[in-house]
Parts: structure tokens; sequence; C-alpha cells
């Protein structure tokens, strides 16, 4: 009889975190009963997984975060504490759920969800480090003695593995896999552009992200507005409007109250691509299930993040042949190999940025090889197989079976 496992995921939304759980859950059904409690607001990830035919336990509340993290909330940020102080009133809840389910084995699927690590005390459990550790201080230190309560703690790279250093909880490298038929070419380049209505005769640049401070939308468009080059589109993929639309009114604005932040960050954007007159350059394409299509309309992607953080498009985008340009961060560079397999900028200087780009624009030789690059490091580091037996082996240990 195959042992249950509990995978538990904290956010609705359709992201890096979100996709590594779902490719997780689909690789261990082979061996093992998962599962499943997902958030279901909002419900973008849940209604994903359904219709991939993968039932779960959905849950309509907000799920009680520990959001410190490199380029989450910081200690004195209300944010953080919003989501932190949930915990007092969701202990009992969990505790139900791991009474009711039994498993023999529980993984939460981010940093985040470390404060379990007080209640999964009478189970074996795995808690996915997907996040970048942040400065070190007091507050790392109490999240190490949370995360020192699993049985085990799984990072996706060397480097957080080493920053964190764990001392009891068994500790292992899990990095981001993909199915790569999924991101694979299934249009070309001017299919692709014809899908999302774009101009394939344009050297097409992708930024990932939506309208996203810390994904560094701004340092994207500074960029462009330095280049003097009427040949060249901003491909924009993401929400481009995080208000709400709740037809209740006072739902609606609790909702804009507390974004009032995020709500004046994309309305300083829209200005700024007014007054540079970048309306036949930028082109939002929108929110895509299927991502491999955006990959295919553009030449060349470009993640200008601003501290930091995890970027699954690398190696996503690699299974194409094609490069990219990310802000040069520490903790990268197990994914990132400067004039390798891609370029890497000052982070937050966008002439930086503008000056790799048109490097790349200018010389196709270099692209192409980077690009060529990239794909044999990612089929390589992230090719589902490989990382998935290791992961087995690691589970199989766990549970105390032969590895």
């Amino acid at each position: 009889m195959k042992k249950k496992i509990l995978m538990i995921h904290h956010s609705g939304l359709i992201g890096g975190a979100s996709m590594s759980f779902y490719y997780t859950w689909k690789a261990l059904l082979a061996k093992f009963n998962i599962v499943a409690y997902v958030a279901d607001d909002p419900n973008d990830f849940s209604e994903f997984l359904y219709r991939e035919g993968l039932k779960h336990n959905s849950f309509n509340f907000r799920l009680a975060k520990i959001t410190y993290y490199s380029g989450g909330n910081s200690l004195i940020n209300f944010k953080f504490w919003y989501h932190a102080l949930r915990i007092i009133t969701q202990i009992r809840y969990w505790k139900s759920v791991f009474d009711k389910e039994k498993p023999d084995l529980i993984i939460v699927n981010s940093k985040v969800l470390c404060w379990m690590g007080e209640i999964v005390k009478d189970y074996k459990s795995i808690c996915f480090v997907r996040e970048t550790i942040r400065e070190n201080n007091i507050a790392n230190n109490l999240l190490k003695k949370y995360l020192e309560k699993f049985t085990a703690v799984s990072f996706i790279t060397d480097y957080d593995l080493k920053e964190t250093n764990l001392k009891n909880a068994r500790s292992f490298v899990t990095r981001d896999f993909m199915n790569i038929s999924k991101y694979e070419d299934k249009y070309g380049k001017i299919g692709a552009c014809n899908r999302l209505k774009v101009d394939h005769d344009k050297f097409n640049i992708l930024f990932v992200g939506g309208i996203n401070d810390l994904k560094g939308i701004d340092i994207a468009l500074e960029a462009i507005s330095k280049i003097e080059d009427s040949n060249i589109n901003l491909l924009i993929a993401g929400n481009s409007i995080n208000s709400s639309n709740n037809p209740n009114f006072i739902k609606r604005l609790r909702n804009n109250v507390k974004n009032f932040n995020t709500l004046k960050f994309q309305k300083n954007i829209y200005r700024f691509i007014q007054d540079n007159k970048l309306e036949n350059v930028v082109k939002f394409i929108g929110v895509h299930s299927d991502i491999s299509i955006p990959y295919s309309a553009c030449d060349l992607l470009i993640l200008p993040i601003k501290k930091p953080h995890q970027a699954r498009p690398i190696f996503e985008i690699g299974v194409q042949r094609k490069t990219v340009i990310i802000s040069d961060f520490p903790n990268l560079h197990d994914s990132v190999r400067n004039n390798y397999n891609g370029l890497t900028f000052q982070p937050n200087n966008s002439q930086d940025l503008a000056d790799k780009i048109m490097l790349l624009r200018n010389n196709n030789e270099l692209m192409t090889k980077l690009g060529q690059n990239n794909y044999e490091l990612s089929i390589k580091n992230h090719n589902q197989d490989i990382v998935m037996k290791e992961l087995l082996n690691e589970i199989e240990k766990i549970l105390g079976r032969e590895g």
C-alpha cells in the first residue's frame, strides 16, 4: 500500500512556487498517495489544478505566513504582522487536519510556512525553502529554530543551504525542475507573435512578472526608454493592474486601501510609459497558463529583479535555447554564469541593463552562444527525471526505506 504524503501550499496565485508544487506533486504520484491542501483565495492555482485533473482540498482563508525573506516584508511592515498573527488562530485547524489525514510525511511548500515546525513534531516532515535568505539578524535566527524542528529541509540553491546552515534538520538541495515538453517552442516566433497579436518583425524583449516593484518593471522601462531603436518591443507578461473589481463596495474599498502602495506604483508605471511615449513599444500580453508562448514570441528575456530572488524563467526559456539578462545577485550564480549562459548587470542600474540589451541586440553570434549554453545548463540541472530521482532518494531515507 502506498504511503501517504500530505502537501500544503500557501498561495492561490500561479507563480514559481505554485508551479514547483504542481510538478513535485505530479512526480510523487507514481510512488505515493498524495493529499494536497491549497488556498482558494484567489482561486487561480486551484482552478489550474482542477483543469490538470488534480483533486485537492481547498481552504477559503488566508494561510498564516512568516513573510521574512529577500523581497518579502520587513519586521516593521504591517503586512508582516498581518500574515504572522494569523498563526495564533490557525494552529488548531492544522492540527485537526494532521489528525484526520494521519500522513506518513508532511510537506510544506515554502519557508513562509516554517512556523508549522511547531505542530509537525509527531510526524516526519519536510519544509521546501523556495525563497532566498534575507540579511542575517535576529529574525533569521528565529526562522532557523522553526526549520530545525522539521525532519528535513530542502533548499533550491547551494547558496541558501550554506547561508542557513542548519545543524539538526537534514538538509539537502532540490533544484527547481520542469517538464521540458511544457516549455518547448510549439509555434515558432511568427506563430507565437500572431497569437499574442504583437509584431514578429520586432526584436521582442520579454519581461515576466507584470507590474510588480520587486520584479523591476520600472528598471525595465527605464532601460527601454534609454534605447534609441525603433525596432524593439517590450512584452510584459503578468497582471497589469491589481485594483479590486469586487462588486461589493466595502470589500473593494478595503482591498484598494490595503493595496494602496501597489496601486500607486502601478499608476506611476503607466504615467512613465505615457511621459516617455512608450505606448507603441510596450505591449501588455497578460497572464499566460502556457508561458511557452511568450517565450517563443521573444528574442531575449530580462529579469531586472531589485533584490535577491529566485527565477524559474531562467531555465524555462533555456529549453528554447534563449538567453537572459538578470540582476547580479550571489544566490543566482548557480543559475546564470555571466557571459556563459546569460549576462548579468548591476542591480537597479537601468543604464547597465540598456547597454547589455544592446550588446546582444547587435551581436547575434553571442546571443546564440549564450542561448545554447543556457539550454545545456537548463537540461543538466533542471531535468525532472534527474531532480526527482534525487528527491525520491531523500524521501525514502526519511521514511525509513532503503534509498
